[in-house]
């Protein structure tokens, strides 16, 4: 087991050694092969279709909503969007995770 799914804090893609800055290119994928965006959350590692990614947000500060279950961190405001923020250690394990500056949110289309 990795040091990072011993943390109780949020991950980011620091902690499962992907560069955040990497660009990622269609050149080496075949036709009809699908890419994901990969994760580790609650000490499993897990994969979100490219295709539902909007964008892997750093450094975004997350407002509380009163009235909301634990496992609803708050909403971000993303280009005049307001996006809700699931934690998934929250909704799974019970347990809100911490977020510091290292930690990222994944914003998908569902």
């Amino acid at each position: 087991m990795n040091s990072a799914a011993l943390s109780p804090r949020a991950l980011s893609l620091e902690d499962i050694d992907l560069d955040p800055d990497d660009e990622i290119s269609d050149s080496h994928v075949r036709d009809g092969a699908r890419q994901f965006v990969a994760f580790e959350a609650l000490g499993e590692v897990y994969g979100i279709d490219l295709g539902r990614v909007i964008e892997i947000a750093h450094s975004i500060k997350i407002t509380r909503l009163p009235g909301t279950p634990p496992f609803i961190a708050g909403i971000i405001t993303l280009r005049g969007a307001v996006i809700p923020v699931v934690d998934l250690q929250a909704k799974f394990a019970s347990a809100p995770a911490e977020y510091g500056p290292r930690s990222g949110i994944i914003v998908v289309q569902i």
